[in-house]
């Protein structure tokens, strides 16, 4: 949600909006590449008095003179819409994703307060039957619309030979070894232990090829341990957090995304953007976002067998790579986030007027 606003917000400030970032918690890692992009937060206390941060949340809507809150995740949907009948700024609602983890006890304040959105919104089909299976949104009335991208930001000619050349040399491979990158979080719904798993058998074809994962997360250390007892050594390489993703994404042949389940993820969105060739899960949104065979390879979900084959075919066929590459590149045109950016001031200035 983070990533989302960063991208969302320097657009809607181009069409004249001014947002404000508001959050409950104090994560460390957002906080500061919001302050970099002069991005105004502002983080609503919670006490066992208040702890939806009621108060603080609706002093911040009067003093800032808040006219529309777009608001997401569990507890900022549920404060909005509280807010919303005692009075507050009309709200959206915002479905990331198909959460079969959701908490059974959020039903009934979901039943109570159905209908006090405005408009609510999913990236994905999944996550629209989720707002409408779990949350009680009236069925028919989530609109889908995936999350955008900066095209301006992911341009491979951004990315020099030298700087390419600096990635290989910082991760000891030679300049013709071939890169599969994954750009993750380490979830089990991320499917990284489906590509661990597919590995040697990508290996059995393209022998010098080398696996990167960039990200972080609560299953990594088991996917370690997974490449660790497959053999693998430094063919597959667990890169940590990364900030230089343009550069991964530029020097990758194939950029994998094995996912079990999706919403619009922005890692996707980056590789189209940057026009790498992609093989991804047909999951979700991304099912949505590619064209198999033409702006990218789509596969069963959870079939380390159907996506070695369909790896290291590309690894193997530059043309098609290019190919894929080109149609990624067009596709993510229809994701402009000044495109998305536009679809929303329309839903907020209609929840302003109704």
């Amino acid at each position: 949600m983070g990533r989302y606003f960063l991208n969302l917000v320097p657009a809607l400030r181009a069409r004249g909006l001014e947002p404000m970032v508001a959050i409950l918690s104090q994560p460390r890692g957002p906080v500061s590449l919001f302050e970099a992009e002069g991005v105004p937060v502002r983080f609503l206390p919670r006490r066992a008095a208040d702890p939806l941060g009621l108060a603080g949340f609706r002093t911040l809507v009067r003093e800032a003179g808040i006219d529309v809150v777009h608001a997401q995740g569990y507890a900022g949907t549920t404060l909005a819409r509280i807010a919303r009948k005692l009075g507050g700024p009309p709200v959206v609602i915002h479905s990331h994703e198909d959460d079969d983890g959701y908490p059974g006890w959020l039903r009934w304040p979901d039943r109570l307060l159905a209908g006090s959105e405005c408009a609510a919104l999913a990236v994905s089909d999944e996550a629209r039957g989720f707002f409408e299976r779990a949350r009680s949104i009236e069925v028919g009335r989530t609109e889908v619309l995936a999350n955008g991208v900066d095209l301006s930001g992911w341009n491979r000619a951004d990315v020099s030979e030298a700087d390419a050349f600096e990635l290989r040399d910082e991760l000891g491979v030679r300049g013709a070894t071939p890169l599969v990158v994954n750009i993750t979080r380490f979830r089990p719904e991320k499917g990284n232990d489906v590509l661990i798993d597919a590995w040697p058998r990508i290996l059995e074809r393209v022998p010098d090829a080398v696996l990167l994962l960039a990200g972080e997360g609560e299953t990594q250390g088991e996917c370690r341990a997974q490449a660790t007892a497959l053999g693998l050594g430094d063919r597959v390489r667990f890169l940590g957090f990364r900030r230089d993703v343009l550069r991964l994404l530029s020097s990758a042949q194939v950029v994998a995304a094995p996912s079990r389940r999706e919403g619009s993820p922005f890692s996707l969105l980056e590789a189209m953007a940057v026009g790498a060739p992609i093989v991804a899960s047909a999951v979700g949104g991304m099912a949505r976002m590619l064209e198999d065979g033409v702006s990218g390879r789509l596969v069963p979900a959870d079939d380390p067998t159907a996506l070695a084959s369909a790896v290291a075919s590309l690894l193997a066929d530059p043309v098609a790579r290019e190919t894929l590459g080109k149609g990624a590149r067009a596709r993510a045109g229809e994701f402009d986030i000044a495109r998305h950016a536009e679809r929303l001031e329309a839903i907020y200035r209609a929840c302003c007027d109704a």
